[in-house]
C-alpha cells in the first residue's frame, strides 16, 4: 500500500529540512502511517470492556467509528484506528494505546486518517511509544480535531497532533504531552489551518514546539497553557505567509532558541494579552523575521536568558506596539529589538531591562534597540534600562516622541543625531542626557536650555507655586479663629450670651492663660488638585477690663505638607507668628479686632523627569523663605430668643506673605525671587448659641454657626529666571473663589472659672476645594 524506502532524519537546525521531512512522512499513494489492513467493516464500535489488538479500519464513505469508555485497542507496530475514505469520524471515550518498536518507515498513529473531510474526537486517552508515532495524523484537506482528552507520545518526530492537509481546524481543550526530539503538540503543515488551544500543552524534547503551523494564512489563537523544554522547542511556531497568532493564556518556553512565539514570512500579526516567560539564551518572546508584521503586547513577558528579547523583529516596516509588561534581565537583551527600515514603535506599557552588557554590540543591553532608517518610536509609557540607553536608534531619519506618562532611565542614543527629530510633549520638567543630542526639537511651547549632552526642558506649572495662596490663606484663618474663639469665649455669661447683661461681674478685671491645639485639611479635585494637611499650636495671655474690654498676646506655630495630584508638586512647611487681639462689647453689639505677623518657610519639591538617574525620576529642591502679616476685624451683634441667641457678624481680614532672598536650584538653573502674595478675605456669617446647660460641675455651651467666605487673591507675583534667561511663574488662577462653611462649638465652663472648649468646622469653595479644621483648648482664669 506504500513504499518503503528510507528517509533521511534531520533536525530543525533549518526549518525548511524539516518542512521537507513532515512533506514525506506519508506517501503519496496513501498515508504511510497506515500499515496492514486489518479489522475491514463499516461503522466501529469497541464497546466497554473491549479490548483489541489489531489495527480498526473504517473504509466507506461517511463512516463512523468509535471506542466507548472503558472499551480499549492496545496494537503494536501498526495504527490504532484508521480512516481510510472521505467525510468519515472517529470519536475516542476510552483508550488507545500504539508501541512502536521499529525505526524510521513505516509511521503509526494511534487514530489516523487517509482521505478529506475526517473528524477525529478524542474525550479518552492516546498513548504511542516509539519514534514517528502520532497520537493522532491525517493526510486529507478539511481536517478535523477536537482533543477534549489526553495525548502522549514518546519518541522521536513523534507529534500528539499532525495534520498534513489544507484547512484543517484543530482545538484542544485537554492535555498534551510530548517527550521526543522534534516532537511537537500540534502540527500542522499546511495551508489555512486554524489551531486553537485552551487546555495544557506539554513539549519536553529539542526542536519540539508547542504549537507549529508550515503554510500560509495560519489561525493561532492559546487561552490555555503550553510549555516546552528544550533547545529550539518554541512555544508557537507559524513559518508560511499571513500568519495570525493570539496568545490570552500562558507560554513558557526553558531553553536556548526557545522562542514562545516564532513568525517567519511576511504579514504576520502577534497579539498576547497572555504571560510569556522563556528562560535561555536567545529565547525571544516574540521572534518575527517577516516585512510588514504587527506585534501588539499588551500582556506580561518576561525573558531571563542572554540575547533573549520580549519582541524581536527582523524585517521592514514593522509596527510594534507596547501597552503591557516586558522585562528582560539577560546580558546583551532588549525589551525591544527591531532590525529593518519604516518600523513604527509605540510604547504605553513598562518596559524594564536589568541585564548587563558585554561590549561586543552597541545595539543589545537598551530598553528599545533599533537598527534601520526612517524609524518612528512613540512613548507615552516607562522605560528602564539599568546599564544600556533607554531608546537606542542607529540609522537616520529617526523621529523620537515623549507623550504624557513618559519615564525614561537611560541615555537617549541617536548615532545620526543630525537627521533625528525629538518631540517632547510630556508636558513636564525633564532633565535629558544624549549620545548625540537631536538636529530637531520640539517641546510644545515649553522652555528648553542645552548644556553639553544634556537638554533642560521646564515646565512653568511645575514651579509655579499655585497652591501656596490657598494653604496660607487657609492656616492665617485657622489661627485667627483661634483668637477669635477666645475674644468669644468672654462674652459667654450666667444664663445666656450677653445680649442683654454685658460680661458677667466675675469675669471683670480678670487675667487668664489660654492655650489651643488646631489642624485642619484642604483637598482639591480637578486637574490642579492636590491635598493640604497642617496643624499647630496657640498660646496667649490675656486681660479683661471694666466695661466688656478685654485684650490678649499670642503666639505659636504650625506645621504643614502639600502634595500634588499628579504626584509632581509637593511642599513641607513651617511657620511661627505672634500677635495681639483686642475686644469690647456694648452691651448687645461687639467689635474685636487681631494682629499677627511671622515667619513661613516652605522647601518645595519638583518631581521632574531625569533619565540619568535610578527610576527615571528626580525630586528637585527649592527652599522659600517668606514673611507674613494677617490683620483682622469682625462686627457683629447678639438678639436674644427664647432658647438661645442668634448673633450675626461680617469680618474682614488681609493676608500679605513676602518672599525674602531668592531661592534657587541647581539642577535646572531656576532661580525665584521677589514673590509677593495679597489676599482678602471678606465672611458673613450667622451664629447660634443654645441656651446654656448648667450643671451641678459647671455650665455647657453649645452654639452652631455657617456663613460665607469670599476670597480675593489681589495679587501673587513671583519673578524667575532660567540659566539667566527671564521667566513669569506668576500665579493668575483663583482671583475670587466663594466659600461657604458650617461650624459647631462647645464650651464646657468648670465652677472655678476653667473653659475647655472644642470646634470644627468645614467648607467647600466654587473651585471644588473641600476643607476642615478643628480646634481644642483650655482657658483658666485667675
Amino acid at each position: 500500500m506504500c513504499s518503503d524506502r528510507p528517509l533521511p532524519i534531520q533536525t530543525k537546525s533549518a526549518l525548511q529540512h524539516r518542512r521537507q521531512l513532515k512533506a514525506f512522512l506519508l506517501c503519496s499513494c496513501a498515508l504511510v502511517l497506515l500499515g496492514p489492513e486489518k479489522g475491514l467493516a463499516g461503522d466501529i464500535t469497541i464497546g466497554s470492556g473491549t479490548t483489541v489488538t489489531t489495527t480498526q479500519t473504517l473504509t466507506d464513505v461517511g463512516d463512523t467509528g468509535t471506542v466507548e469508555s472503558g472499551g480499549t485497542i492496545d496494537v503494536t507496530d501498526q495504527d490504532g484506528l484508521v480512516l481510510d475514505n472521505d467525510d468519515q469520524t472517529a470519536t475516542n471515550n476510552g483508550t488507545i494505546t500504539v508501541t512502536k518498536t521499529t525505526t524510521g518507515i513505516p509511521n503509526f498513529a494511534g487514530i489516523g486518517s487517509d482521505e478529506d473531510n475526517a473528524t477525529v474526537h478524542n474525550n479518552g486517552t492516546v498513548t504511542t511509544t516509539g519514534s514517528r508515532a502520532f497520537g493522532i495524523a491525517g493526510d486529507g484537506d478539511d481536517f478535523t480535531v477536537t482533543n477534549s482528552g489526553t495525548i502522549t507520545t514518546s519518541g522521536d518526530e513523534s507529534d500528539a497532533i499532525l495534520s498534513l492537509g489544507a484547512n484543517t481546524k484543530i482545538t484542544n481543550f485537554g492535555t498534551i504531552f510530548t517527550t521526543g526530539e522534534d516532537a511537537d503538540g500540534i502540527n500542522a503543515t499546511s495551508n489555512n489551518p486554524t489551531v486553537s488551544n485552551s487546555g495544557t500543552i506539554t513539549t519536553s524534547g529539542k526542536d519540539s514546539d508547542g504549537i507549529r503551523s508550515g503554510g500560509t494564512d495560519a489561525e493561532i489563537t492559546n487561552s490555555g497553557t503550553i510549555s516546552t523544554t528544550g533547545e529550539a522547542a518554541y512555544g508557537i511556531n507559524a513559518e508560511g505567509d499571513r500568519p495570525t497568532v493570539l496568545n490570552s493564556g500562558t507560554i513558557t518556553t526553558t531553553g536556548d532558541d526557545a522562542y514562545a512565539i516564532d513568525t517567519d514570512e511576511d504579514d504576520a500579526k502577534i497579539t498576547n494579552t497572555g504571560t510569556i516567560t522563556t528562560s535561555g539564551e536567545d529565547a525571544d518572546g516574540f521572534d518575527s523575521d517577516g516585512d510588514d508584521v504587527i506585534l501588539i503586547n499588551t500582556g506580561v513577558m518576561t525573558m531571563s536568558g542572554t540575547l533573549a528579547d520580549g519582541i524581536d523583529n527582523d524585517g521592514d516596516r514593522a509596527a510594534i506596539t507596547n501597552s503591557g509588561t516586558i522585562t528582560v534581565s539577560g546580558e546583551d537583551a532588549n525589551p525591544i529589538e527591531s532590525n529593518g527600515d519604516d518600523v513604527t514603535i509605540s510604547n504605553s506599557g513598562t518596559l524594564r531591562n536589568t541585564g548587563t552588557i558585554s561590549g561586543d554590540h552597541d545595539d543589545v543591553g537598551h530598553g528599545i534597540a533599533v537598527d534601520g532608517d526612517n524609524v518612528t518610536i512613540t512613548n507615552s509609557g516607562e522605560i528602564y534600562s539599568s546599564n544600556g540607553s533607554s531608546i537606542y536608534v542607529d540609522g537616520s531619519d529617526a523621529t523620537v516622541t515623549l507623550n504624557n506618562g513618559t519615564i525614561l532611565q537611560g541615555v537617549l542614543t541617536f548615532t545620526d543625531p543630525t537627521t533625528a527629530t525629538l518631540n517632547y510633549a510630556a508636558g513636564r520638567t525633564a532633565i535629558l542626557t544624549f549620545s548625540g543630542i537631536p538636529g530637531t526639537l520640539t517641546t510644545a511651547g515649553l522652555t528648553s536650555a542645552t548644556n553639553g549632552n544634556t537638554i533642560t526642558i521646564l515646565n512653568p506649572d511645575d514651579f509655579r507655586l499655585d497652591t501656596v495662596a490657598q494653604t496660607f490663606n487657609t492656616m492665617t484663618r485657622a489661627v485667627t479663629g483661634s483668637l477669635e474663639q477666645q475674644m468669644d469665649l468672654n462674652r459667654l455669661g450666667g444664663t445666656s450670651f450677653v445680649a442683654t447683661n454685658g460680661p458677667a461681674p466675675e469675669e471683670q478685671n480678670a487675667t487668664a492663660l489660654w492655650v489651643t491645639p488646631l489642624g485642619g485639611v484642604l483637598s482639591r479635585q480637578g486637574s490642579d488638585g492636590f491635598d493640604h494637611t497642617f496643624g499647630g499650636i496657640t498660646a496667649g495671655a490675656e486681660k479683661t477690663f471694666a466695661e466688656g474690654l478685654a485684650a490678649g498676646v499670642a503666639g505659636g506655630f504650625t506645621i504643614g505638607r502639600t502634595t500634588s495630584d499628579g504626584d509632581i508638586h509637593s511642599a513641607s512647611s513651617y511657620s511661627i507668628h505672634a500677635g495681639g487681639y483686642l475686644s469690647r462689647s456694648w452691651q448687645a453689639t461687639f467689635a474685636q479686632f487681631s494682629l499677627l505677623g511671622g515667619y513661613l518657610k516652605s522647601d518645595e519639591d519638583v518631581t521632574v523627569l531625569n533619565n540619568m538617574v535610578v527610576g527615571g525620576l528626580q525630586d528637585l529642591s527649592i527652599d522659600y523663605d517668606y514673611v507674613y502679616v494677617t490683620p483682622s476685624a469682625r462686627l457683629g451683634h447678639a438678639f436674644a430668643l427664647s432658647e438661645g441667641t442668634l448673633t450675626p457678624s461680617a469680618r474682614v481680614r488681609y493676608s500679605g506673605l513676602w518672599q525674602t532672598g531668592d531661592a534657587d536650584e541647581s539642577a535646572t538653573g531656576l532661580s525665584v525671587s521677589g514673590r509677593s502674595l495679597h489676599v482678602l478675605e471678606l465672611r458673613a456669617q450667622a451664629t447660634y448659641d443654645h441656651a446654656p446647660i448648667v450643671q451641678n460641675g459647671g455650665t455647657l455651651y453649645l452654639s452652631a454657626n455657617a456663613g460665607i467666605d469670599g476670597i480675593f487673591t489681589l495679587n501673587d507675583s513671583v519673578d524667575a529666571t532660567l540659566q539667566g534667561a527671564a521667566l513669569n511663574l506668576s500665579v493668575d488662577d483663583d482671583d475670587a473663589v466663594l466659600r461657604g462653611f458650617a461650624a459647631a462649638d462647645a464650651v464646657w465652663h468648670v465652677n472655678d472659672g476653667t473653659k475647655f472648649l472644642a470646634g470644627i468646622e468645614g467648607g467647600y469653595d466654587n473651585a471644588d476645594t473641600l476643607s476642615a479644621s478643628v480646634r481644642l483648648g483650655a482657658k483658666i482664669s485667675f
